[in-house]
């Protein structure tokens, strides 16, 4: 499943595997929002529906963001081929309920590709790492069971102190792939 960056499709031997959850980790600055756009707009490409959550930005700074790489997000919403969505800090207090809202999302959209930006901040919401870790767990359970390729973005303040350990809840052994960004 090609990424859109023909360097890692290279790398990788033609990209991601279908349906696996990658995580895209790093400091801030280096990329893994518009690492994840690239990879839905590549899908939108090629007729495979994406949605791009949001938990950290506004969607009209990625919006207007996108446009300076010659993306109109605006378009590929009318056209019915990407769906960008805010999960809301009320929406976070609910526990399992964003959880929920995502499913029936990418249900209702037919995504087959989706990013989840950045997964980092949803972990402050959830009460308790195995609570947390269970989530997850589940969420990823469900993308696997539909086929649906998963990116999900997590910021680290220093990569090269973190290279052991991704996240303090287990996220690194809930994903297929780790890309970590300099």
């Amino acid at each position: 499943l090609s990424t859109g960056i023909p360097g890692l499709d290279e790398m990788t031997g033609g990209g991601f595997v279908k349906g696996d959850t990658v995580l895209v980790t790093g400091p801030p600055g280096t990329g893994k929002t518009t690492f994840g756009l690239q990879f839905l707009i590549d899908g939108t490409r090629k007729d495979e529906p994406g949605v791009f959550i949001t938990i950290e930005e506004q969607p009209e700074k990625i919006v207007s963001d996108a446009l300076n790489f010659g993306w109109d997000l605006h378009r590929m919403e009318s056209e019915g081929s990407l769906k960008l969505s805010q999960l809301q800090s009320d929406m976070l207090q609910a526990g399992g309920a964003p959880v929920l809202q995502c499913i029936k999302l990418i249900r209702d959209t037919g995504a087959k590709r989706v990013v989840v930006d950045p997964i980092s901040l949803y972990s402050t919401s959830v009460q308790g790492q195995s609570e947390l870790r269970r989530e997850l767990y589940a969420f990823v359970s469900y993308m696997k069971a539909n086929g649906v390729t998963l990116l999900l973005t997590h910021e680290v303040p220093d990569i090269f102190t973190r290279v052991s350990r991704i996240s303090d809840y287990g996220l690194e052994f809930i994903v297929d792939s780790i890309i970590m960004l300099q």
